[in-house]
């Protein structure tokens, strides 16, 4: 009797023991896996949080060109964008993003609108690379490699709200409404306010971009020169140095046909008084 009471007790240590070993590994079973769980919240996180700092961390600039791109609003004649390497021609309601370039043939414009609501009329025969559209938060920066913009700008400020680079000189805008031609051939460039005051410098050096277009042309810089409203000048460009013009002063005729004519027009017509003497011509200088 003693004896089985032995063997029994014994059985029965061994299957507390082999009860507690199960239970230790599945303990430890448990444990792994909430482990390797956790493991990967903590990859999870990190992942979240390195796509967050990344997102902080792109300058708004980016955003500005990926997603406000300028609407074509008209056409007329033959116009052409060239986007990621591909040209065809443009119509009304088209979108131009950033780094596209704009080519229109003669007797021919188009007119852009950007997320601000700037507008911007490509004359005939010219040819612009829309660097950066203009927004609410960041000025625009257009490249002008020939021919004539005309840019009319919603938000004037005493800040340049807008950037006109060519080979000749560069352009600050504050508002509102300015012309600007540029002619590859004499590498000059004509350019001034029907309103609001234009900054010319010399032509942005280094990548064009925003950065570098503020720090080319801003108050107090050397060979920055000033046009208020109703001044023209032609800007020359000779071994890198600008030689600008003296403002020309809008007369009252020219100053009331480009006020009034803010779109391309290919009629040829004279203005002529009652006495058939020619006025004064309401060309500004270097303009066909």
């Amino acid at each position: 009797m003693i004896l089985e009471r032995r063997e029994n007790i014994m059985i029965k240590n061994r299957l507390k023991n082999k009860q507690t070993i199960q239970k230790r590994e599945r303990f430890m079973k448990v444990s792994a896996s909430l482990k390797r769980r956790a493991t990967y919240s903590e990859k999870l996180c990190t992942l979240f949080f390195t796509l967050l700092i990344t997102c902080v961390s792109i300058p708004q600039s980016a955003y500005t060109q990926s997603k406000n791109p300028a609407t074509v609003v008209k056409v007329r004649g033959d116009v052409k964008a060239t986007i990621k390497g591909k040209t065809q021609a443009i119509k009304k309601g088209d979108k131009i993003p950033a780094k596209s370039t704009l080519k229109s043939g003669a007797k021919s414009f188009a007119i852009i609108v950007f997320q601000d609501k700037t507008k911007l009329t490509l004359g005939p025969k010219s040819q612009i690379e829309v660097i950066s559209p203009s927004s609410d938060k960041d000025p625009g920066v257009i490249n002008l490699l020939k021919g004539h913009i005309r840019n009319k700008i919603t938000k004037p400020g005493d800040k340049n709200k807008y950037f006109v680079n060519s080979k000749a000189a560069a352009i600050g805008v504050r508002g509102t409404e300015f012309i600007a031609i540029y002619n590859p051939k004499t590498n000059s460039l004509t350019t001034g306010g029907i309103s609001g005051i234009v900054k010319i410098a010399p032509p942005i050096t280094g990548d064009l971009n925003l950065t570098n277009a503020n720090n080319a042309i801003k108050d107090g810089n050397e060979n920055t020169y000033t046009l208020k409203a109703k001044e023209f000048s032609s800007v020359k460009n000779e071994n890198g140095r600008i030689k600008v013009s003296a403002p020309r002063i809008l007369s009252p005729l020219q100053y009331f046909q480009l006020k009034n004519n803010s779109e391309p027009s290919f009629k040829k017509t004279s203005i002529i008084s009652k006495n058939n003497e020619r006025r004064r011509s309401a060309s500004l200088p270097n303009i066909s």
